[in-house]
């Protein structure tokens, strides 16, 4: 795995703005990382560059915040059910996203634990982001997020 700070890199994930999502407010903790200013403190990706993957995942720790951000290709599709039973099982200060599921395409958004998944058209690519105030096991996470390909 690669580490690069995020001033040298664009973060694939940034904040979700979609004028047709139903995701509302975007904002998070960690700020815009793909923006000049922001400050991250590590910036991790598991694809080097140069190569193409279907399956992305960054890191980024900064403010007093940790996060993993998870960006697929849109042919990536999750088992539903599975997946609700991992974005649902903890309250993370922030999960947000656009999911292909064996459903169809759903968008979360989910603050506290509060929230939850939305019917959405679909999109261009699965994307994933989790925000906590504490270290995240990112390796648990990826291992338990890639068992429910179908």
């Amino acid at each position: 795995m690669r580490t690069r700070s995020v001033e040298d890199t664009h973060d694939p994930l940034g904040d979700i703005h979609h004028p047709d999502s139903s995701l509302g407010d975007t904002h998070h903790p960690l700020g815009d990382t793909h923006h000049p200013g922001h400050h991250a403190h590590e910036d991790s990706h598991d694809s080097p560059a140069g190569t193409q993957s279907d399956w992305f995942l960054a890191t980024q720790h900064g403010d007093g915040y940790h996060g993993i951000s998870w960006l697929l290709d849109p042919a990536v599709r999750l088992a539903h059910e599975d997946l609700i039973e991992l974005l649902y099982g903890d309250a993370w200060d922030r999960t947000k996203g656009v999911l292909h599921t064996d459903r169809g395409w759903f968008a979360i958004n989910r603050v506290s634990g509060e929230g939850g998944l939305e019917a959405r058209p679909p999109g261009q690519e699965t994307r994933l982001e989790i925000i906590h105030h504490a270290p995240l096991d990112t390796e648990r996470l990826d291992a338990r997020l890639r068992s429910l390909r179908v």
